[in-house]
C-alpha cells in the first residue's frame, strides 16, 4: 500500500514537471511582451511589418536601379515611350503620364514652372541642349515651391543616345544615381537648354 502511494505521487510529480517545462518553452515572453500581448495579441513568429516592406511595394525607398528597364505602357506618346524604360522601380513605372510643363510652350521662368508642377508628386524631366543632347532627371518627391531641398535615394539623372551606354540599354540610355546630382546641377546653366519638358502622373 505504501509502495502504491509512492508510485502515484512520483507519477504526479513527473506529469506536473513535464507540464511546467512544456509551458515554459511555449511561453517564454518577458513581462513587457506579456503586457503588450494583452492589448495587441501574441508576438508573431515572423513579424509581418518588415516582411511587407520590400522594393516591389515601396520602390522609392531603395536606390535607383541602373540596369533594369520598365515595360511600355499603353497610351504613351512618342516622348513618353522614350522615357518609360527609365522609370523601372519607381512610382511612375506603370502609371499614365501627362505633359505638365513645357519650357517652349509655358516659358522658362520659375514662377510659371512652379505654378505648373507644385504639389503634383514625382516627375521626370527631359531637356534638350543646343547641341541636341537629350538628358534629364527623375524627381520622386516632386516640388512644392517652398524652397527647401526634398532629397530621395530613388532620384536619378539620365542621358539618352549615349555612345557609352550598354548594348542592352533602350535608347542607349545611361542612368546616374543621386550622388552625382549636385555636381551636375552646379555645372549646368539654364541657357544651354533648348527645350524642357516635364512629365508627371496623370490625374485621370
Amino acid at each position: 500500500m505504501i509502495q502504491l502511494k509512492r508510485s502515484l505521487v512520483s507519477e504526479f510529480i513527473v506529469v506536473v514537471c513535464r507540464g511546467y517545462n512544456y509551458s515554459y518553452i511555449i511561453d517564454n515572453d518577458d513581462p513587457i511582451e506579456k503586457i503588450f500581448g494583452v492589448f495587441f495579441g501574441k508576438k508573431e513568429a515572423a513579424p509581418q511589418g518588415m516582411a511587407r516592406f520590400n522594393s516591389e511595394k515601396f520602390p522609392e525607398q531603395y536606390p535607383a536601379t541602373l540596369d533594369e528597364w520598365a515595360d511600355p505602357v499603353e497610351g504613351d506618346d512618342a516622348e513618353m515611350a522614350l522615357l518609360r524604360p527609365l522609370l523601372k522601380n519607381t512610382n511612375l513605372e506603370t502609371r499614365k503620364l501627362k505633359l505638365t510643363y513645357d519650357g517652349n510652350r509655358d516659358g522658362f521662368d520659375p514662377i510659371t514652372f512652379h505654378s505648373k508642377v507644385d504639389k503634383l508628386g514625382g516627375a521626370i524631366v527631359l531637356c534638350t541642349t543646343r547641341m541636341g543632347i537629350k538628358c534629364g532627371g527623375y524627381n520622386p518627391k516632386g516640388w512644392v515651391g517652398y524652397g527647401e531641398a526634398r532629397g530621395s535615394i530613388a532620384a536619378f539623372l539620365y542621358i539618352l543616345n549615349s555612345p557609352y551606354a550598354s548594348p542592352e540599354a533602350p535608347n542607349s540610355s545611361i542612368k546616374l544615381r543621386k550622388v552625382l546630382l549636385l555636381f551636375i546641377e552646379l555645372n549646368c546653366s539654364y541657357d544651354t537648354i533648348q527645350t524642357n519638358s516635364l512629365l508627371s502622373p496623370s490625374c485621370k
